[in-house]
């Protein structure tokens, strides 16, 4: 440490004397500390969604007896080249300095913060941080499919409608992200119209299947799978299927006719025979399609099935059942089974008729009988 004295003379031959405080010569520069790119946590990160500024954690330099006074701070491009108005003083605030470096920073670029520290004595000591690279772009979804809970393991195929009360689950490829990657996901299903979230779970990236249980499912209500991603730069979005409705009854059925026209007890064609039916419905999900069968009604002691025919046109009402053989004096019905797009199924048969295939006996005609 030098001093410096300094001795005053008046006219009178009098003398005063000065010694002033000292300067402490220290040539040595700051010992190098940490510079690290941080989110709000204080967190170190790789990726960040802001561009509008970069927050640099400053630590562990050490100016020795003369101290660190201040901090230069400036954010470089990858090319090494300084961004324009991020140059920053920061007053040496203690053993760890967290500080918000404001400037435009575009999406898909990469940045380093660079510290230079400044001792009292004017030394310094320059530290650059590792990159951040700013991904400003959301994660993006491949499309989700509600699953028929039937075939929750198998299907890819998006359904619309759900008979069941506490199972749901959906297929998908799930989210990608061209920037930093995708970090996390979360996969919910929740009512559409309400929004209301009913289930929540973290899963696995990679998963292509997601499956809910113990859920309370209410009946003609509207649910959607949702999946909400979160990348390395903390952008999170959420993606949702198109939705399902939730069907607990079965389909209303309606009328059955034995007959290419009016309701008939008796029939005389052995190898054919048409059925008619109508009124039969389903408010909640429609009618997904019929079943139709002729052969022994509910009652009979034999149960059988001469003929079956699936129809999936909703909106047609008869079929005419050909190559069959109906047996003389047996009684037959026309029998539907009917089933939503939920995949229940109700069922109803005709009143019957009876097959009649010989011919009336001949009786006795008499000439001149009084009747």
């Amino acid at each position: 440490t030098w001093y410096s004295t300094v001795t005053a003379y008046n006219h009178a031959g009098l003398t005063a004397q000065g010694t002033t405080d000292g300067v402490h010569i220290d040539p040595a520069p700051p010992s190098k500390g940490n510079v690290h790119i941080v989110n709000i946590h204080g967190e170190n990160i790789n990726y960040q969604s802001s561009t509008r500024g970069i927050i640099v954690k400053i630590d562990g330099f050490d100016g020795g007896s003369s101290k660190i006074k201040d901090y230069s701070v400036i954010v470089t491009d990858k090319d090494n080249n300084e961004v324009p108005n991020t140059e920053k003083i920061i007053s040496n605030k203690g053993n760890e300095i967290i500080e918000e470096v404001n400037g435009i920073f575009e999406d898909g670029q990469e940045y380093r913060i660079n510290v230079t520290a400044i001792k009292y004595s004017l030394t310094q000591t320059t530290v650059t941080s590792e990159k951040v690279i700013i991904d400003n772009s959301p994660p993006k979804f491949y499309p989700i499919f509600d699953l028929s809970p039937e075939t929750l393991a198998t299907s890819q195929e998006d359904v619309n409608y759900s008979n069941s009360r506490s199972l749901s689950g959906f297929y998908t490829k799930g989210a990608y992200d061209d920037g930093s990657g995708i970090k996390s996901l979360k996969a919910s299903v929740r009512r559409k119209q309400h929004d209301s979230q009913e289930q929540s779970k973290g899963i696995p990236i990679m998963d292509n299947r997601v499956t809910f249980t113990g859920l309370t499912l209410q009946h003609n209500t509207e649910y959607q799978h949702c999946l909400t991603a979160t990348n390395e730069a903390a952008s999170e979005s959420t993606s949702c299927s198109n939705g399902f409705l939730v069907d607990h009854t079965v389909p209303v059925v309606g009328i059955v006719i034995d007959g290419p026209e009016d309701d008939v007890k008796y029939w005389g064609t052995a190898n054919q025979i048409t059925c008619q039916w109508h009124g039969f419905e389903d408010p909640e999900s429609d009618i997904e399609s019929y079943v139709v069968s002729v052969g022994s009604c509910q009652n009979s002691s034999r149960k059988f099935d001469l003929r079956t025919e699936l129809i999936s046109n909703k909106s047609r009402a008869s079929v005419t059942m050909n190559h069959i053989e109906l047996e003389n004096g047996e009684k037959y019905c026309c029998k539907v089974k009917v089933y939503n797009k939920a995949g229940l199924m109700s069922e109803t048969e005709s009143n019957g008729f009876t097959s009649v295939l010989e011919d009336p006996r001949p009786g006795n005609v008499f000439d001149g009988a009084t009747l």
